[in-house]
């Protein structure tokens, strides 16, 4: 793409993002994070002078724990614990008339937001999120020209998926409050903790969004072959993790058998983005050919 300000000489780049707000400056880091060419356009001066938006919730959070500044985030953040109460006034200096506990701060529904992710929500204003995104975009390579928002439940439906064969599950409580994991492909990798005595890690980590990842359990040995050379052939970065006893990944509190939705020898493909890009219940007769159809149709390189 080619990109002129009026100011100088046209610039190239891969991917011209107009605006510096969170989503943009969001969008800028991902992509220089990823070493994808990228310059950030915004008609202001500079980031924004006024507070705006600032509940951050847990879907943001992970991304920028993905991102590698969730620790920036977290440090000029309210903490999801001091993020206080809804109250309900005549005016800003008026009579109360109530208050609620809310996003998660109640004791009878902090546990769901414990459970869904590794990461809670925070109060950040715009003027504090913004800077970090920008800065960290602008080191690992964005060019920025100054010159002139329920959480967790995000479904795709594209190309870039392939169905098993199985539809999204019905919600059993409102949609609107409750997030319900599902390894459905469209749906995001849902979070639990796994890992060894020592250490525990969210199922979030074990698929960073520089490669793709294939969840297995020990009786899914030979998808590890097939990905390996489906990785090769592809030319693209793919990795499986085994999940099961004796493994450098285990499933701690078996919370994982209850979520994945999937057989012990069967396989989950996540995306760089998290997402499900398709699954197999069970180990198929020939997994290198299963997974060379499923890559191919989602990267776009021809019919699966």
């Amino acid at each position: 793409m080619e990109f002129s300000d009026g100011t100088g000489p046209a610039a190239i780049t891969d991917v011209l993002i107009v605006g510096s707000g969170p989503a943009g400056a969001a969008a800028a880091l991902l992509l220089s994070t990823l070493d994808i060419p990228n310059i950030m356009i915004t008609k202001y001066r500079w980031t924004a002078n006024t507070p705006r938006a600032h509940i951050t919730n847990q879907r943001a959070m992970e991304v920028f724990r993905d991102a590698g500044i969730e620790h920036q985030v977290l440090a000029d953040a309210t903490p999801h614990d001091l993020m206080g109460d809804t109250v309900f006034c005549t005016s800003i200096a008026g009579e109360e008339i109530g208050r609620i506990l809310t996003r998660g701060t109640h004791p009878g529904r902090h546990g769901d937001y414990e459970l869904a992710s590794p990461c809670l929500p925070v109060d950040i204003l715009q003027t504090y999120l913004e800077p970090i995104l920008v800065r960290n975009a602008t080191e690992r390579g964005t060019q920025a020209r100054f010159a002139y928002g329920v959480e967790l439940g995000q479904f795709y439906e594209s190309a870039a998926i392939v169905t098993d064969g199985s539809t999204r599950p019905a919600p059993t409580r409102d949609p609107e409050l409750f997030y319900e994991p599902s390894t459905v492909p469209g749906a995001r990798l849902p979070h639990v903790w796994v890992g060894d005595p020592r250490t525990r890690i969210s199922t979030l980590d074990l698929a960073p969004m520089t490669r793709f990842t294939l969840l297995t359990g020990i009786a899914g040995e030979s998808w590890v072959a097939a990905a390996d050379k489906v990785a090769q052939e592809l030319n693209v970065p793919l990795e499986t993790v085994v999940i099961g006893p004796g493994r450098a990944v285990t499933d701690l509190y078996y919370d994982w058998a209850r979520v994945r939705e999937v057989e012990e020898d069967g396989a989950i493909l996540v995306r760089p983005d998290k997402h499900i890009g398709w699954r197999s219940a069970r180990l198929v007769a020939d997994p290198y050919q299963a997974l060379l159809g499923v890559l191919t149709k989602i990267l776009g390189r021809g019919a699966a």
